[in-house]
């Protein structure tokens, strides 16, 4: 996500980038104490970011789903 420039971040997931990196160290942090016995663990940052594109764009999971080949 450093790739994308501060300004969308507010267009594309509805906030700004100072809160997108405050919530991505919260849920982290979060995340590692609940989730230690999983094998797989998926990213912390690819939830987020599938969550607010849910919520900011109003699109289907499974939309959403195809378009992260998480889909079944």
């Amino acid at each position: 996500m450093s790739k994308l420039p501060e300004k969308k971040y507010l267009v594309t997931f509805g906030i700004m980038k100072p809160t997108f990196d405050a919530v991505i160290e919260i849920l982290e942090k979060a995340y590692e104490r609940t989730q230690k016995r999983r094998a797989r663990k998926p990213s912390v940052l690819d939830m987020m970011i599938i969550t607010l594109r849910y919520y900011h764009d109003y699109r289907t999971m499974k939309n959403i789903g195809l378009e992260y080949g998480v889909h079944v």
